[in-house]
């Protein structure tokens, strides 16, 4: 908010906070030198304008949070900026850490032959997989438990994919979309066995455990029938 301009401006960060981690960009076209007129606005990218804070692919900084990070936790960074007449001025501002805004849950099964189980025996099936929250995540793997008496559930390692997920997305576990989505039962992930004596009709509940390359974690809940 200065009258005067003034030139070569370098920006740097710091913070003191135990859950975040701030890094610069090495890269002259990421982190630029900033000639700053009177009155004007310019990001750490070089970029004034319509294009100011509005090119995130290019980012100067990085900042990476720790999953143990407390939920809402607010972060005060100091940014140092210094000119070419070594004037410095500093100011403060905040970074909250909100938790992950994806949202997983179970979509549905799909197993292979007719489609059922029957006591007795053993079939493969994958799980759909909707992410209903709004944001995307990333490498999502998933595992199936169950404390059934009549019901075991494997996984297939070779039919299992990491999986990732945009706001309002769905992929089911062998990594497959759209018109493959639960319908392409080549390399199915998970194997279910019913035992011979399991009780005509028995439901058993399976809980999907899916956990992410941030090491978010979603459990959701659904039932298998073994019919006779």
């Amino acid at each position: 908010g200065g009258s005067s301009s003034t030139q070569t401006v370098v920006v740097t960060l710091a913070e003191d906070d135990e859950y975040i981690n701030i890094t610069k960009s090495t890269s002259a076209s990421y982190c630029a030198t900033l000639n700053i007129l009177g009155d004007s606005k310019m990001d750490t990218g070089g970029n004034s304008a319509e294009y100011y804070l509005n090119q995130p692919n290019y980012p100067c900084f990085t900042v990476t949070a720790l999953t143990t990070a407390p939920d809402n936790h607010m972060v005060t960074v100091t940014a140092t900026m210094t000119d070419k007449y070594n004037n410095v001025w500093i100011d403060e501002f905040e970074i909250e850490i909100v938790p992950t805004g994806a949202k997983l849950i179970v979509d549905g099964i799909k197993i292979s032959g007719d489609g059922s189980l029957n006591k007795g025996e053993s079939v493969k099936f994958n799980v759909g997989i909707y992410n209903e929250g709004t944001s995307s995540t990333q490498s999502v793997v998933t595992t199936l438990a169950t404390d059934d008496d009549y019901v075991t559930v494997v996984k297939n390692i070779s039919g299992c994919s990491n999986i990732s997920l945009s706001s309002g997305g769905k992929i089911d576990t062998a990594g497959y979309t759209g018109s493959s989505y639960l319908n392409y039962l080549v390399y199915p992930c998970f194997t279910a066995i019913a035992l011979g004596t399991t009780p005509d009709n028995h439901i058993a509940t399976v809980t999907a455990i899916m956990t992410d390359k941030y090491n978010n974690v979603w459990t959701d809940d659904f039932e298998m029938m073994v019919l006779p």
